[in-house]
């Protein structure tokens, strides 16, 4: 997936993890340094354009800067929370 590449080389990023909400929409959980929020924001700006041109399909991403990304049961932090897996989360 090229998306987590993208948002990996942004600078001032410490974690992120997308969570697919819907077939072509997904939420980008970034915890930042606080003095590169505005430029990540910039990096990210057109995140949803790269994702059209790169994939040829139509995808949402909302970016919300967070404290805390939460690791996954086995202790690991995911990086990528696919669409099925979210809708078991929420359950």
């Amino acid at each position: 997936m090229w998306a987590p590449r993208l948002v990996d080389s942004a600078p001032g990023i410490v974690r992120f993890q997308f969570r697919q909400v819907t077939p072509d929409s997904f939420e980008l959980l970034i915890i930042a340094l606080p003095e590169s929020i505005e430029a990540v924001e910039r990096a990210l700006s057109d995140l949803d354009v790269r994702s059209t041109r790169s994939t040829g399909q139509r995808a949402h991403s909302d970016v919300h800067f967070v404290e805390d990304i939460p690791v996954a049961p086995s202790g690991k932090h995911l990086y990528v929370i696919p669409l099925e897996e979210n809708a078991r989360a929420s359950r």
